[in-house]
């Protein structure tokens, strides 16, 4: 069963709701009288579909938030024919920049760069991008020291997750190559609850390690640490701790306009930021993206912190929208409990009388005999019936 789909069963399951697993798939379906409600992975009936497509559209979903003064990094498209036409020249944006593909990274950040300081980097990387996409987004990037998801559910935060780049602990005897196969047969475990990949080695990792003076061949001392990138995706290497639902209102609400501003009920934003208890509109920050199928298992299963149940509380919205369905099938499903152990208690007292008459009854509580009776008696001398009536003994007379 798939992760998500397994923690959307269980939340279901612990709500009474009656739900269809479909095992080719991965459809979860919650079924009110003739209601129903489709879960695959992180998509949901929550959204509109076409509000979903436009959110999904990187540049797209900038551009609306930068339109409604909310706070997101400066943003161009390219498309594959701006090579030809020498498009990065033209390019109205300040080094270093962000690369990644407008439409789809399939849900982990893949493809995305960070960093990318000259134009020379950005045209070698833009080219090999599109051979496999047609539409690029470049983004000004933004520096600040944490990075979150922030799971928006009509209009509430309901998980607040702190995403960490991925890195290495040195131990002063292995080099980092040797430290991320170490650590990814660690994650090979892990990610059999959660959703997460292999540290990758890519264009991203070498600009780190450049950054800081670094090879694939260093041996870090012991407990250095080094971040191997800039992206936070758990699927390229990074980790994830649960602050459940710790996050100042002024950033609480300005994510829920957000929201709002983009017509979505649920959301998963990446945010970077100095702290998220701080608000955004005095110490900085900015919305990265808009995940409209948000991954829960990082809420669920953190590798630290507290979990969050954010299915259940998403689950619990359908029961709110039609409490009187759900109070119909509840009572009918009593119904049925209680018929179920009538048919059982009638059949344990049926039972029981079978067993009160059967033939091994009726023979354990036939009496003896009356002359089997009289044989015992007269066979016993210690009976004093029988001694009584028995007659005088004669005397003998000489």
């Amino acid at each position: 069963m798939h992760k998500v789909s397994k923690l959307q069963c269980q939340a279901a399951l612990s709500l009474d709701l009656p739900y269809t697993y479909f095992n080719n798939t991965h459809l979860v379906r919650i079924e009110l009288g003739r209601r129903h409600y489709f879960f695959h992975s992180g998509h949901t009936s929550f959204n509109n579909a076409a509000d979903s497509e436009k959110a999904s559209n990187k540049f797209d979903m900038n551009q609306q938030l930068s339109q409604a003064n909310f706070p997101v990094p400066r943003a161009i498209t390219l498309f594959r024919e701006d090579m030809t036409q020498n498009g990065l020249n033209r390019i109205d944006l300040h080094f270093p920049v962000v690369i990644k593909p407008t439409i789809n990274t399939e849900g982990g950040g893949k493809d995305v760069t960070c960093n990318i300081n000259s134009i020379e980097q950005l045209s070698a990387i833009a080219r090999r991008l599109f051979e496999s996409h047609n539409q690029l987004s470049i983004e000004e990037f933004l520096r600040y020291p944490k990075a979150y998801r922030v799971l928006i559910f009509f209009n509430k935060v309901i998980g607040v997750v702190e995403r960490i780049p991925a890195h290495v602990t040195g131990d002063g005897i292995h080099s980092i190559e040797q430290l991320i196969n170490k650590d990814n047969e660690i994650r090979k475990t892990q990610a059999q609850a959660v959703s997460m990949g292999a540290i990758t080695v890519d264009d991203e990792c070498h600009i780190k390690l450049k950054e800081l003076n670094l090879t694939l061949d260093s041996i870090p001392q012991k407990d250095q640490q080094i971040t191997l990138c800039y992206g936070c995706n758990s699927s390229r290497g990074g980790t994830m701790t649960s602050l459940k639902d710790a996050i100042c209102r002024d950033n609480a609400d300005l994510l829920c306009s957000a929201a709002e501003e983009l017509n979505l009920n649920i959301v998963g934003f990446d945010v970077i930021c100095h702290d998220m208890m701080s608000p955004i509109s005095d110490t900085g920050g900015a919305i990265i993206e808009a995940n409209v199928n948000p991954d829960t298992t990082i809420h669920e299963h953190p590798l630290a912190g507290i979990p969050r149940p954010v299915n259940r509380i998403i689950m619990k919205k359908i029961i709110q929208q039609h409490p009187i369905l759900y109070w119909r099938y509840r009572s009918n499903s009593r119904s049925s409990t209680i018929i179920r152990y009538a048919k059982i208690a009638i059949v344990l007292v049926l039972a029981t009388i079978l067993f009160a008459i059967s033939p091994m009854s009726i023979l354990k509580k036939t009496p003896s005999p009356p002359h089997e009776s009289h044989a015992l008696q007269k066979q016993n001398p210690l009976n004093p019936r029988h001694r009584s009536q028995s007659p005088p003994p004669r005397l003998h007379h000489p």
